[in-house]
C-alpha cells in the first residue's frame, strides 16, 4: 500500500520529486509535492510519529 502513495515512496527511496516514477495514481511530482506541505502543515507527520512511538 505504501507504494501507491508517491510522498512515502520518494522519501523511502531517497529519491528527488523530479525522479518519480510515472506510475498511475501518483500525478506530477508538482502536485506530490504540494501534498507532501498540505501533510506537513497540517501536522499528519508529527502525528504518524506519535503513534508509531506508542505502539
Amino acid at each position: 500500500m505504501l507504494r501507491k502513495v508517491p510522498q512515502v515512496y520518494m522519501l523511502r527511496n531517497d529519491i528527488a520529486w523530479q525522479l518519480l516514477p510515472p506510475e498511475p495514481g501518483f500525478g506530477s511530482w508538482q502536485t506530490c509535492r504540494r501534498r507532501l506541505g498540505r501533510w506537513q502543515q497540517a501536522g499528519v507527520f508529527d502525528q504518524l510519529h506519535r503513534i508509531l512511538l506508542e505502539s
